[in-house]
């Protein structure tokens, strides 16, 4: 208990101190992580593939228990998918709401901006925030079908 209460108190002041206006994606967007990938499907493909995944991994909340921090609170995941014809954006952005410390904190995860480039070919312009480096690997992978799993996101329960 006290190392994950630890480590809950690590990470909140990692993003406070790195990413506390990283809370749009517009604001992540000019962050300077960015890589761009080119995925052999087609855009329809691409972006059901996604949608799915973040919706299956990231739509996730859970109960936080924080008697070194005044009580009990919760967090919660929330995936984001912008589908247009030829134009998509999927983010998700966490939040908090625990009463004493985090209470009301968010920020956004990752955002992937998709879109076709050719009948079988797929750009993904992937911008990821200071805590989220599994999103390197894990979107593209999505993107592409692939079974990469889904993040271990926790409620620092």
């Amino acid at each position: 208990m006290f190392i994950r209460s630890f480590v809950f108190f690590v990470l909140l002041g990692i993003v406070g101190s790195c990413a506390a206006e990283l809370t749009t994606p517009a604001e992540l967007r000019e962050w300077d992580a960015v890589t761009n990938h080119e995925i052999h499907l087609p855009y329809s493909a691409v972006v059901q593939n996604l949608k799915r995944m973040g919706d299956e991994c990231m739509n996730k909340e859970f109960g936080t228990d924080t008697n070194l921090i005044g009580g009990d609170g919760s967090t919660q995941y929330v995936p984001t998918a912008n589908i247009g014809p030829t134009k998509a954006e999927f983010y998700t952005q966490w939040y908090s709401n625990t009463p004493g410390y985090g209470e009301g904190l968010q920020w956004i995860l990752y955002v992937a901006d998709v879109t076709p480039k050719g009948e079988k070919m797929t750009k993904v312009v992937l911008y990821v925030s200071p805590t989220s480096d599994w999103a390197q690997s894990i979107i593209p992978a999505w993107g592409r079908g692939e079974d990469a799993g889904c993040p271990i996101l926790s409620g620092f329960r």
